[in-house]
């Protein structure tokens, strides 16, 4: 028969096995996307995880502000980032990343979008089928925003008074 002290031990160390099967199965990795702000062409992924992922697909939406869905100007060079998968979004393919790497792209058709002022939002969502099991899912999605202010001209001259003088004025 086993002493109490003994058995104390044993289920002390299952303990800690069991506690630490949970820590290994965790090992995985964590996508998260990075938008600047205010927003430019420059967007990113980093695995912040602790294993190697597989390639998925970073998609941005603009919408502009106050609207709905849409409301963004297109841009020549935009084509290039069509998917069927996903209307109206801006896709990106992002390949596999190590545990700390990070993936930087610059969005080629950003100069040529004719803004118009406003503020526009841009969501960003790294992995949206999620077909890379991460350790943290929660984490996939970011937000950013761009404001075009109005041209500075100068402002037309006041229109000068169309009076025309009292009779007996001198």
């Amino acid at each position: 028969m086993e002493s109490p002290r003994r058995l104390s031990l044993l289920a002390a160390a299952g303990l800690v096995a069991a506690i630490a099967l949970p820590a290994a199965a965790s090992a995985q990795p964590d996508l998260v996307p990075m938008l600047n702000f205010p927003m430019n062409a420059s967007v990113g992924v980093q695995n912040q995880g602790t294993e190697a992922s597989g390639p998925t697909h970073l998609i941005i939406n603009c919408t502009a502000f106050g609207m709905a869905d849409g409301g963004c100007p297109d841009a020549p060079g935009m084509a290039a980032y069509v998917d069927p998968a996903f209307p109206d979004r801006a896709v990106i393919d992002v390949p596999a990343l190590q545990p700390s790497e990070t993936f930087n792209h610059d969005l080629t058709f950003w100069n040529a979008i004719p803004w118009v002022p406003g503020t526009f939002v841009f969501d960003a969502e790294v992995d949206p089928n999620n077909d890379v099991a991460e350790s943290n899912e929660a984490n996939n999605a970011t937000q950013s925003s761009y404001t075009e202010l109005p041209a500075v001209g100068v402002a037309p001259p006041a229109p000068l008074p169309l009076t025309s003088p009292t009779a007996g004025a001198k």
